[in-house]
């Protein structure tokens, strides 16, 4: 379900992105978009802050405020990044959300393939 999510979401962000390029979007259209690349981050966001959290069965209020600070440490890169390209556009803010679901879905790939390893009961 979560990597479902991730896909249709990088796929919307690259659709996104390319429409924004081209200088397709008004401004139903750019709603339209968002409001389907944040429904996706509704399913995706609390499935990933699980699986985060899992290994940290005893420790999980440390491992929680360290994720918390990693968002927030991350959410404020994003908001530079999209602050250092002063356009009257939206592309800036398209790409940095193309780049961070593309990241994501590449890292939740190569993390359960690590997850499947580490789970295997070894005799």
């Amino acid at each position: 379900m979560i990597i479902g999510a991730l896909v249709v979401q990088s796929i919307i962000s690259i659709v996104f992105l390319f429409l924004a390029l081209k200088g397709l979007l008004g401004l139903y259209e750019t709603i339209a978009m968002l409001f389907i690349f944040l429904a996706c981050l509704g399913i995706s966001n609390p499935n990933t802050a699980g699986l985060t959290l899992a290994p940290f069965e005893k420790n999980a209020g440390s491992a929680s405020a360290l994720m918390g600070a990693i968002q927030l440490g991350l959410g404020a890169m994003a908001s530079f990044a999209v602050g250092l390209f002063v356009k009257n556009s939206i592309l800036p803010m398209v790409f940095i959300l193309t780049t961070s679901t593309i990241i994501a879905l590449i890292i939740l790939i190569l993390g359960k393939k690590r997850i499947k390893k580490t789970s295997t009961p070894s005799v």
